[in-house]
C-alpha cells in the first residue's frame, strides 16, 4: 500500500513537470517570434567568420560534431562581433555570414533573419500537447471532477 502510495506521488509529481515544460513551452514560443517580429526594422549586412570552435556531443551512432562560430561585421567604421552556437554545418575562416543587428545598438546582432511561423507552431503544438498530458498525469483533472461532483451531491441534499 505504502508503495502504490509513493507510485502514485511520483506520478502526479511527473505530471506536474510535463505541466509546466508545455506551459513553458508555449510562453517561449511565443516570446522568441515576438522578439524575431520586433527585430524587422533591423538592418541587413553581411559578416565573416573569424574564429570556429567545435565540440562533440553525443555517442556511438549518435555521436556528432557541434559548431561555435564567430562572426565580425562593421557599422560605420567600427567592427562589431557576435557567435552562432550549436551549429551542424562546418564553415571557413572568412566565411561570409548574413545577419542583421539592431541600428539602436549596432552590437545587438542576429543570423534570424525573419520571424519563423514554423518554430511558434512547433512550440505552441508541442507546448500544448505537454500540457494537456500533464494536466491530466498531475491529477488535476480528477481534482476538478471531485469538486464538482461534490458541488453537485450538495445542491441534491439542499
Amino acid at each position: 500500500m505504502k508503495n502504490a502510495i509513493i507510485g502514485r506521488v511520483c506520478f502526479r509529481l511527473m505530471g506536474v513537470l510535463v505541466l509546466i515544460l508545455g506551459i513553458r513551452m508555449i510562453g517561449e514560443g511565443i516570446y522568441n517570434y515576438i522578439d524575431e517580429h520586433n527585430q524587422k526594422n533591423w538592418v541587413f549586412t553581411t559578416a565573416y567568420v573569424i574564429d570556429i570552435s567545435s565540440d562533440y556531443s553525443g555517442t556511438g551512432h549518435n555521436r556528432r560534431i557541434n559548431y561555435d562560430i564567430m562572426y565580425q561585421y562593421e557599422v560605420d567604421g567600427k567592427e562589431y562581433s557576435g557567435e552562432l552556437y550549436n551549429r551542424s554545418k562546418a564553415m571557413e575562416l572568412g566565411d561570409t555570414v548574413k545577419i542583421k543587428y539592431d541600428p539602436d545598438t549596432p552590437e545587438h546582432s542576429t543570423d534570424i533573419l525573419a520571424p519563423s511561423l514554423k518554430n511558434l507552431i512547433i512550440f505552441l503544438v508541442c507546448g500544448a500537447l505537454l500540457t494537456t498530458i500533464g494536466f491530466f498525469f498531475s491529477g488535476i483533472w480528477a481534482l476538478i471532477s471531485k469538486v464538482r461532483r461534490r458541488g453537485e451531491m450538495e445542491e441534491n441534499v439542499v
